[in-house]
């Protein structure tokens, strides 16, 4: 259920999600073992969406009771009574469905208060989302920002570790060539800043 990386013989991630230079980074600082749980999946929702084949994080979706049974059996092999963070960036493909924003509203908020029902005590980082294609329209992603806003903003144990507007609007250096999903600079670049949060954090 967890992945774990116990050696460092390079100091910049060559592949994958910012995952692999997070692990890299937050080893070297604090000289730690870092255990992942393979629980995300890329293409997700907040909201179940019509084609999403179960692939949401709403109470009916297919990630979210499999995640808490995983992370559970691992914590509990390792004698471990929580997850040290948990870390969420999610919401991007809701702002490109046809779902109402109340609906995705909803989920936001449950997902929240599901990890926080699951997981109690454990710190929630979240990553804010950036930026869409050119051609889709900005009022959802900023509704979706305001809506996962709001929820750091209300919540003891829920923090806003980055916001990939801020890579959108000042590093397109860090995008790959649809100017949507991060390259592997971007993508290390963001794995140092979520590392070095954790451990200010």
């Amino acid at each position: 259920a967890f992945v774990q990386v116990t050696t460092t013989d390079i100091s910049t991630a060559n592949i994958g999600s910012p995952w692999p230079q997070y692990s890299i980074d937050y080893n070297l600082q604090m000289s730690r073992r870092v255990y992942l749980s393979a629980s995300g999946l890329s293409g997700a929702y907040f909201a179940s969406t019509p084609g999403d084949n179960g692939n949401n994080w709403s109470t009916t979706g297919n990630l979210y009771a499999p995640m808490v049974t995983k992370a559970n059996a691992a914590l509990a092999n390792m004698g471990v009574s929580k997850p040290r963070g948990i870390f969420l960036e999610l919401g991007i493909n809701d702002s490109r469905s046809t779902v109402d924003l109340s609906v995705v509203q909803t989920n936001v908020v449950s997902l929240f208060d599901r990890l926080e029902a699951d997981f109690p005590g454990t710190r929630i980082y979240v990553t804010n989302i950036g930026r869409n294609q050119d051609g889709i329209s900005t009022v959802r992603i900023d509704a979706i920002r305001e809506y996962i806003t709001t929820e750091i903003s209300a919540r003891a144990n829920v923090y806003e570790c980055y916001d990939l507007r801020i890579f959108a609007e000042s590093f397109p250096e860090y995008y790959s060539a649809d100017d949507v999903h991060l390259n592997q600079t971007g993508n290390n670049a963001w794995g140092v800043i979520m590392a070095d949060y954790l451990i200010l954090n």
